[in-house]
């Protein structure tokens, strides 16, 4: 009997056609994984660098804003009045980013002698950035002081100084309206020529501020607020300093602004005061927070024409629970940031996120496509309880 050959049996064109689409099924599964893995990692990208943000912003402020006070008069460690329009809230906005304005003396210099016997030595007492001052010019307008600056040290245009007669008494501060560079000499500190109280007092420079004693010490301004850069929002640090040296001064001269952190978008601050149940609080909705009533007729913040307590004014009195600055114990600080670019998970029409406005800001912050992040910090200011003037 004769042996029939085999055939080799290919594929059917209909076995072709399953085997394609089942691996098709599979390279697409595993696509739409990858993209789907990608865009999470996308937007874990925006959260990590979101997160950074809101640390850059929150360390800058919270180290910042524990000084606020420090080596000066309660009364002025707050700023709602310097480069304000006169008559109306400057700081607080229900529509717009709020300001933070305060300053604090410098702390980078060091107290040498204790006993006082070496004062009368120019330079004998302090070290850093603090000088024995040596003569002051009552006859001159404006009022000036003179203290010897070493070699290369700097006090740029805009730079606020303190000068305090011995003890501590009679503190005045001034803003310089020029640079200075020492030589080892003798040098002339002239302010700006108006009066601008809290900080540029000249007029109340005395002759006790060249008695031995009396001393010139840095003082520190810190104008924190948000500002938009090529179509990007940023938190901005304005020290108040010609920082470039080219004569100009923020916030005109730009240059001399310090970004801080990248797309915050809002800041609304709160002013925490003392509660007593001894007295009604002072703010608008009497909870004993200045800033945070959306339903308030006008924009609110501390008041500088409120009674103000004095370093001798009792714990109790009624001037240390009114709306002045002096009277501030805390800061509530709420930062909006959005994300970097559009979140890819959603399609090119997607709004973005809605945030509703903190504090008292009215409204929402939305739309771009971005995603948003709320961040709030609550600063103690332990220095606006100070009892006494500062002199070391």
């Amino acid at each position: 009997m004769t042996a029939r050959p085999s055939r080799s049996r290919g594929s059917s064109l209909l076995e072709l056609l399953v085997a394609s689409t089942v691996v098709l099924l599979v390279i697409g599964t595993a696509t739409m994984g990858f993209l789907s893995q990608n865009q999470a990692l996308q937007a874990a990208d925006l959260t990590r660098v979101a997160s950074e943000s809101i640390r850059d912003a929150t360390l800058q402020l919270e180290g910042s804003l524990r000084q606020a006070g420090w080596g000066v008069d309660p009364r002025f460690a707050i700023d709602m009045v310097s480069g304000c329009p006169v008559g109306g809230p400057c700081r607080d906005r229900f529509d717009a980013p709020d300001e933070l304005v305060f300053v604090s003396r410098s702390p980078l210099y060091r107290w040498q002698d204790f006993d006082g016997a070496a004062c009368a030595t120019p330079g004998g007492c302090f070290s850093g950035n603090a000088w024995p001052i040596e003569a002051v010019n009552l006859a001159g307008a404006p009022r000036t002081v003179s203290v010897t600056l070493a070699n290369g040290q700097v006090l740029e245009r805009g730079r606020i100084v303190l000068a305090a007669c011995a003890g501590g008494l009679n503190a005045v501060m001034l803003t310089l309206s020029t640079a200075y560079t020492g030589n080892g000499g003798l040098v002339e500190l002239v302010p700006e020529a108006a009066s601008a109280v809290p900080y540029n007092d000249h007029a109340s420079l005395q002759g006790c501020h060249a008695v031995a004693g009396a001393a010139l010490f840095l003082v520190d301004r810190s104008r924190y607020f948000v500002t938009t850069i090529a179509g990007t929002p940023w938190l901005m640090l304005d020290t108040g300093l010609d920082l470039d040296d080219d004569g100009a001064l923020p916030p005109g001269d730009t240059d001399d602004l310090v970004p801080l952190a990248r797309n915050v978008e809002d800041m609304q601050v709160a002013y925490l005061l003392q509660p007593n149940p001894a007295f009604a609080a002072p703010d608008s909705d009497a909870d004993w927070i200045i800033g945070n009533n959306r339903a308030a007729g006008a924009p609110e913040e501390p008041n500088r024409g409120a009674t103000a307590p004095l370093y001798n004014t009792p714990a109790g009195a009624a001037a240390r629970f009114t709306l002045h600055p002096a009277n501030v114990r805390a800061v509530r600080v709420t930062l909006t940031l959005r994300s970097t670019r559009t979140d890819p998970r959603h399609g090119p029409g997607w709004a973005g996120e809605t945030v509703q406005g903190a504090e008292n800001r009215t409204g929402n912050l939305a739309g771009g496509g971005f995603r948003r992040f709320v961040a709030r910090t609550e600063i103690t200011l332990r220095n606006m309880e100070s009892r006494g003037p500062f002199t070391f």
